[in-house]
């Protein structure tokens, strides 16, 4: 739905022959298979029909106002899957400028498109806690301001634009040290700040005279925004999915300069098939990565061997294969190549903690917390760390805490208890049991009585 709401779109922007060229290359984008095989990557997809959709409607405001209503419904439904459907109101007014129509229509448009992204982002704080808190920082970026991530991110868009228009080498993840995150000036720093002007400057060129090559390149700035990490953290530095919206502009600006290329029908039909044909057999041969979660590693140990996910994955699968000292190594690499990630120190931990070795893994433990303290798992895993280690009060005050600070999380609930009643603190775990009904199931929340009642206080 996505790809052919997007088709129509090129189709009323630039007409029949651009809206088939661009309809073809983005349906078969190699950088798609993410978004449209893996299950993460579905939000995408909607927002994208969504945010077509809405562009669509608003391009029909001008002859009847009731289209209106579309516009209101799509943005709600593309704000509904993502948060860089924000990005729409100025959409539709880039849309109707490139198109020369009337700008009163546009505004009316995009300010009914506003309204529910307006209303979203205006309840999001009671759910989740804040108005743009999109999570953690990404991998390579901990610490940096948003004037230090503006460096980073310049160098790593070549990355987009290779994927965008190149999109041979493809990989289950970007993360250090598979690619290089650096601030201080380097050669992709200067190739990518010439990319960027070099497509402004050509935008501004062709915009009375080729205006879809404009329209395009303006959005895939746009759509960008969002995903850059600079105004808004989004916990990865790049993703193949996050494209779905703005390789859309990048084949619409092709679509269009191929267009107005003064040559041949049948020498332009021979290269967007030569071009589809690839993409296509790229595209259908990247699906069987996203198959199950067996294909993906696999991937990942192909694409990505120095990523901090593929080190920490193999360092899991060493322990789990009984090599202890190949696991260890690899979880410190993975630890290494992105401090800021509580993961990897966490699966170490605990893996320390099954071969007895409480002091390193308690270690690790207070060092993930505040690494992301919205997250659970050190507090499921640190009060009986510690009690092993012979420090009780420390595993009853870290018990309490866990409780305290995730009251509604089973896990952490049923780790506290069993840490009390092993300190023989019986009262303290029967309170904590006590006020959280129901949050366990009933064969756990049996057992765990059944252990109270036997407790015998120390």
């Amino acid at each position: 739905i996505a790809a052919a709401a997007l088709a129509l779109l090129a189709f009323e922007l630039g007409g029949p022959a651009v809206g088939l060229a661009a309809g073809l290359l983005f349906a078969v984008h190699p950088v798609h298979v993410e978004a449209t095989a893996g299950v993460v990557g579905r939000g995408e997809l909607i927002a994208a029909a969504g945010y077509a959709i809405a562009l669509l409607c608003a391009l029909r405001v001008a002859a009847k106002a009731q289209w209106l209503l579309g516009v209101a419904l799509a943005s709600a439904l593309a704000i509904g899957a993502k948060e860089h459907v924000a990005t729409l109101p100025v959409a539709i007014l880039l849309v109707f400028v490139a198109g020369r129509q009337r700008l009163r229509s546009a505004l009316v448009a995009a300010g009914w498109a506003a309204l529910p992204i307006i209303i979203y982002f205006a309840i999001r704080p009671a759910i989740t806690g804040g108005v743009l808190d999109a999570g953690g920082m990404a991998p390579g970026l901990e610490g940096l301001a948003m004037p230090a991530r503006i460096p980073v991110m310049l160098a790593l868009s070549l990355e987009w634009w290779r994927l965008c228009l190149l999109p041979i080498q493809l990989s289950a993840d970007y993360s250090p040290s598979d690619v290089s995150v650096a601030s201080g000036l380097t050669a992709h720093h200067v190739l990518a700040a010439a990319t960027w002007i070099g497509a402004a400057l050509t935008a501004w060129r062709l915009r009375r005279s080729v205006p879809g090559v404009a329209l395009g390149l303006a959005w895939l700035a746009l759509t960008l925004v969002p995903v850059a990490n600079v105004l808004v953290p989004t916990e990865i530095l790049i993703a193949e999915r996050t494209l779905y919206l703005p390789v859309w502009g990048v084949v619409l600006a092709l679509a269009s300069l191929g267009a107005a290329v003064q040559a041949r029908g049948r020498a332009k039909a021979a290269v967007l098939a030569l071009v589809v044909v690839a993409f296509a057999a790229r595209s259908i041969a990247r699906v069987g990565v996203w198959r199950d979660s067996e294909t993906f590693h696999a991937s990942l140990l192909r694409d990505a061997p120095r990523s901090y996910r593929t080190l920490w994955l193999e360092g899991n699968d060493a322990f789990a294969a009984h090599q202890s000292g190949t696991g260890e190594r690899l979880l410190r690499g993975a630890i290494a190549a992105a401090p800021g990630i509580p993961g990897p120190r966490e699966s170490l931990a605990q893996h320390y903690a099954e071969a007895g070795l409480w002091p390193q893994a308690a270690l690790l433990l207070r060092q993930s917390i505040p690494l992301n303290e919205s997250r659970s798992r050190p507090w499921m895993l640190l009060p009986d760390v510690l009690l092993g280690g012979g420090d009780t009060a420390a595993a009853v005050a870290a018990a309490r805490e866990g409780t305290a600070r995730f009251p509604r999380d089973p896990d952490v609930t049923a780790a506290a208890v069993r840490t009390l009643l092993a300190a023989r603190r019986c009262a303290a775990a029967h309170t904590i049991l006590q006020r959280r009904p129901g949050q366990l199931s009933p064969a756990g929340q049996a057992e765990l009585e059944r252990s109270i009642a036997e407790c015998h206080p120390g």
